[in-house]
């Protein structure tokens, strides 16, 4: 990558072929993957994948699934995986936004409570109570 964003952004704006576009800034492009975010987080953060099964709430094979590329999860489980992994808020926001997802929103009350969580260090089943207890969804059920 050798553009600024706001470089691709201005060519964007003024372009007339899109087509074009896309074909001159191929290699600019980032290509998110979560599963291959995930398994680097697991060698930096020096965790297993049963590990993060566990804490994330998820069903084991579904999270084994998510790590080989099987499965693409809703936002809110790649959230259960980030406590699962004990993200800092600044860590799960890089993860939304590389791998594709929305960043949490501090203007929408149900991501402000979950980006408090996060800077308050809760674990997943914290979050789910708090969640709760705001009247808010909780990040998801297990069955």
């Amino acid at each position: 990558m050798s553009k600024q964003t706001s470089d691709l952004e201005n060519e964007l704006l003024h372009t007339s072929d899109i087509n074009v576009y896309c074909d001159n800034n191929n290699t600019e492009f980032v290509k998110p993957s979560l599963s291959d975010y995930l398994n680097k987080l697991l060698i930096s953060k020096n965790m297993i994948k049963a590990d993060v099964a566990r804490a994330s709430g998820l069903d084991h094979n579904y999270v084994y699934q998510i790590f080989s590329g099987l499965k693409h999860p809703p936002r809110d489980k790649v959230l259960a995986l980030a406590f699962a992994f004990r993200l800092t808020l600044e860590e799960t926001q890089d993860m939304l936004k590389k791998t594709g997802y929305g960043s949490l929103y501090a203007r929408v009350e149900r991501d402000s409570c979950i980006m408090h969580c996060f800077h308050k260090h809760y674990t997943l089943d914290e979050t789910n109570a708090f969640l709760e207890s705001r009247g808010e969804q909780q990040l998801f059920y297990v069955e």
